[in-house]
C-alpha cells in the first residue's frame, strides 16, 4: 500500500515540475529570441541575467526530472503561448517584468501542491524567490550597496 501511495505521489511530483519545466522552456525560448533582435545596448545587460535566471530554474527541475525517471513532454499552459505572437521588436523590460509576473501563479499552485517532497518543495520555493527578486527589481534596480547590506 506504501509503495502505491509512493509512486502516485511522485507522480503528481513529476507532473508539478514539468509543467514548471515546459513554462521556463516556453520562456527561454521567447529570451533567446528577443535578445537577437534587440537594439537597446544598454539594458543587455538585464536580458541576458534574466535568461541566465531561467536557465538555472529550468536546469534544476530537469536535473530533478532525470533523476525520477519520469520525462514526458510537457506542454505550456495555453496563456503562455502569448509570448510567440508578441513581435520581439515590441517587448519592453515592461513586458518581461509581465511575462514574470505569469510565472508566479504557476508557482503558486506548484508550492500548494502536498505531495511535493520537502527537497523539491525548497527548490521550487527557491525559484519562486528568484522569480519575484527578478521581477521586482528589473524596473527598479537596488544599488549594489543596499543589496549586500
Amino acid at each position: 500500500m506504501k509503495a502505491n501511495n509512493f509512486k502516485k505521489s511522485n507522480s503528481k511530483q513529476a507532473s508539478v515540475l514539468e509543467r514548471l519545466y515546459a513554462q521556463h522552456l516556453t520562456f527561454h525560448t521567447f529570451l533567446d529570441k528577443l535578445v537577437l533582435h534587440y537594439e537597446d545596448m544598454n539594458s543587455i545587460d538585464i536580458l541576458i541575467a534574466v535568461r541566465k535566471m531561467n536557465t538555472e530554474c529550468f536546469t534544476r527541475y530537469s536535473n530533478i526530472l532525470s533523476r525520477t525517471g519520469n520525462i514526458n513532454s510537457p506542454t505550456p499552459r495555453s496563456y503562455f503561448n502569448v509570448l510567440s505572437r508578441i513581435p520581439a521588436s515590441n517587448m519592453s523590460l515592461w513586458n518581461i517584468h509581465g511575462q514574470l509576473a505569469r510565472l508566479l501563479p504557476l508557482y503558486r499552485e506548484a508550492l500548494a501542491t502536498k505531495e511535493l517532497n520537502p527537497v523539491v518543495r525548497m527548490v521550487v520555493s527557491h525559484n519562486y524567490d528568484r522569480i519575484i527578486h527578478m521581477k521586482e527589481n528589473l524596473l527598479h534596480p537596488l544599488p549594489e550597496q543596499l543589496e549586500s547590506a
